[in-house]
């Protein structure tokens, strides 16, 4: 039994057995986005308001920036902040 206060750090594949894609399969879903018939794309231009040139300039920037982690990519590129949201969060 733990009797001192204790914080666990997890890596961010820790969530990967419930569910959660790793950073790798996160950053070919969102570049993935830039195919219309792509139908998370559908989703997020539908629900998010953005239009298809929207999503596909931001995966396309997003694929050839040479950065990997997606939050560090919406960390240099403020204005994309609101889209990049939207398509991090699809599950497919």
């Amino acid at each position: 039994m733990i009797n001192t206060p204790t914080l666990f750090v997890l890596g961010a594949g820790a969530s990967n057995p419930y569910g959660f894609p790793l950073g790798s399969k996160l950053r070919t879903l969102f570049c993935n986005a830039q195919h219309e018939d792509n139908p998370a794309a559908g989703v997020v231009a539908q629900l998010g308001g953005f239009t298809h040139a929207d999503i596909r300039n931001v995966a396309r920037t997003f694929l050839y920036s040479n950065v990997n982690s997606i939050d560090e990519f919406l960390g240099r590129q403020s204005h994309l902040v609101e889209i990049g949201k939207v398509l991090a969060r699809d599950e497919n």
